[in-house]
């Protein structure tokens, strides 16, 4: 599931990632990622894991086409969690994401916030 955060920033993109992600998810990132690109001509993502289950098999297929060609307009991508192979996955998609990726700990949510925004 993921659902929107509020953010201060209008130029990013804060989302709640929990449970297992499913297609219909990657349809409301997209949307939400390319209403944030329209105003700004780019933006940032932060996506925050909470109790993060992983994807099911087409999601993970959006997961990996998002990485390699749809993340056009996101500069920065801050993923946040606190379960090692959540960062696992991060440090994998960074060689083909075109946008710069880093991952935070959980207890780091302000500075992946601020670093987030620096350049959106």
């Amino acid at each position: 599931m993921i659902d929107q955060l509020s953010e201060a920033a209008d130029s990013v993109v804060s989302v709640k990632v929990s449970g297992k992600l499913r297609h219909e998810d990657f349809v409301k990132l997209r949307a939400w990622i390319d209403a944030a690109v329209a105003r700004r001509h780019k933006c940032g993502l932060l996506v925050v894991f909470a109790d993060f289950h992983g994807w099911d098999a087409q999601s993970l297929w959006d997961d990996i086409q998002f990485h390699t060609t749809g993340c056009k307009g996101v500069e920065r991508i801050a993923y946040v969690g606190n379960k090692t192979w959540e960062q696992a996955a991060v440090v994998v998609s960074k060689p083909v994401t075109k946008s710069s990726v880093r991952y935070f700990d959980a207890s780091a949510l302000e500075t992946a916030r601020a670093w987030v925004v620096a350049d959106a």
